[in-house]
C-alpha cells in the first residue's frame, strides 16, 4: 500500500475517534475510553433524568437523578452511558456533562418512593430473592410502609428497606402514600324507578345490601321509588321517607 493511502486511512480513523472525545456535540458513536470518570447530570428543563436498566428507552426506569447529581460513568454504548454511582444503570449521554455545577453539590439522586399495599390489610412478605420458591422471608411489612424502588422484573420488584435490598411482588406496591389514593369518579346518576317482579309477588326492601339483612318493607310491583345509589348488585333506594336497599334485578328505570 502507498504511504499516501496509509496516511489517508489513519487520518480518517483519527477524525472518527475525535467525535467521541469530551466536548463532542454527538453521542451517536461508541466511546473508545473504557476508564471510569466523573460527570454530572444536566437537563435544560430542570426535570429529573431517568436511569434505566439497559441502554434504551424500552428498559424499565430504576431511578431518577436530579440535575447536578454527580455520577460515575463506567462505559459508553451508542447514545447511552452506564453508570455505577450513586445508582447503577444507564442514562442518555446528552444528559451528562463534565462541568461541575455551581453550589455546594447538595443535589442527590432519588430512587422512586413506593408504599406497601395489601387488599386484605395484612402484612406483606418481602424475600431475599424474586420468588416464593427457594428464597426466605426477610421481613413482613405493614401496609403503608415506605420503601425505595430499585428495579422491577416481571412480577417482582427489588426494594430498599432499612438499608437492605429485598424483593416483593409488584402487586403489593403503590405510588400513593396512605390516605392519598385518588377516589374513583362515580358514573352513577340517581333516577326514578319502579319495582319489578316477574312473578307478581312483593319485593323485599332491606336495611343493607345483603339478603340476610333485616327487611324494611315489601313493595308491590310497579311501586315508584327513587334510586339514589348502588353497591354491587344492589340499588340504594328511597321510598315513603325510608331509605334501604333492593336488588337491581327488581328495579326498572322509568
Amino acid at each position: 500500500m502507498h504511504k499516501r493511502s496509509v496516511f489517508i486511512l489513519i487520518l480518517a480513523v483519527c477524525l472518527a475517534l475525535s467525535a467521541c472525545l469530551p466536548g463532542a456535540s454527538s453521542w451517536s458513536l461508541v466511546s473508545a475510553s473504557a476508564a471510569s470518570h466523573t460527570e454530572y447530570v444536566k437537563n435544560p428543563t430542570g426535570r429529573s433524568v431517568n436511569v434505566r436498566r439497559g441502554p434504551g428507552k424500552g428498559y424499565v426506569v430504576d431511578a431518577e437523578l436530579k440535575p447536578g447529581t454527580k455520577v460515575t460513568v463506567e462505559s459508553i454504548e451508542g447514545k447511552w452511558c452506564r453508570i455505577s454511582s450513586p445508582v447503577s444503570g444507564w442514562i442518555m449521554g446528552q444528559y451528562l456533562t463534565d462541568n461541575k455545577p455551581a453550589g455546594d453539590g447538595g443535589v442527590i439522586a432519588s430512587t422512586m418512593t413506593r408504599y406497601i399495599t395489601s387488599p386484605n390489610g395484612k402484612k406483606v412478605n418481602v424475600r431475599t430473592g424474586p420468588s416464593v420458591n427457594g428464597y426466605a422471608v426477610a421481613a413482613q411489612l405493614e401496609p403503608g410502609t415506605e420503601v425505595s424502588l430499585l428495579s422491577t422484573m416481571k412480577d417482582w420488584a427489588a426494594i430498599s428497606y432499612n438499608g437492605f435490598t429485598v424483593y416483593v411482588m409488584r402487586k403489593y406496591l403503590t405510588s400513593y402514600a396512605p390516605g392519598t389514593e385518588p377516589k374513583k369518579a362515580s358514573s352513577f346518576s340517581a333516577f326514578s324507578g319502579k319495582v319489578y317482579s316477574p312473578n307478581g309477588k312483593k319485593v323485599n326492601m332491606r336495611v343493607s345490601a345483603d339478603l340476610k339483612a333485616d327487611r324494611i318493607a315489601q313493595l308491590d310491583p310497579w311501586t315508584n321509588v327513587q334510586v339514589i345509589g348502588e353497591t354491587g348488585s344492589w340499588y340504594k333506594i328511597s321510598w315513603a321517607n325510608a331509605t334501604g336497599y333492593m336488588m337491581k334485578k327488581y328495579i326498572r328505570k322509568q
